[in-house]
């Protein structure tokens, strides 16, 4: 029982999974790299709740000199989110299959929404 207490205090203080998210469509590749980040202790890296900021290229420019600068794709963010998803369904059911295969199941745990 106590590796058991002691391998969960790890997992603590070493996963970088959040609860929640945002993702600029100013930026996707801000979000991108968010995404691509492996936590130490699931191996896939879950964002929680993901809060999506869209702006219209014309506002963004407004502010933004960098933004002016660079064509943005504006369907680039919804094409990462599409990815991110997939990654995240394709862990869900593997780690599924895992537990299942072990005689367990998986219980709702909120960062996984």
């Amino acid at each position: 029982m106590a590796d058991i207490a002691k391998r969960k205090e790890e997992a603590a203080t070493t996963c970088i999974c959040t609860g929640s998210t945002w993702a600029n469509s100013c930026y996707p590749e801000e979000f991108e790299a968010e995404m691509n980040r492996v936590c130490p202790v699931h191996e896939f890296r879950a964002l929680g709740r993901i809060f999506v900021a869209r702006f219209s290229m014309s506002f963004n420019g407004w502010f933004d000199e960098t933004a002016r600068q660079a064509e943005r794709d504006p369907k680039e963010l919804e094409r990462l989110l599409e990815i991110y998803r997939a990654r995240h369904r394709s862990w869900l059911s593997a780690r599924s299959a895992h537990l299942n295969q072990v005689g367990l199941e998986i219980q709702n745990d909120p960062k996984e929404r």
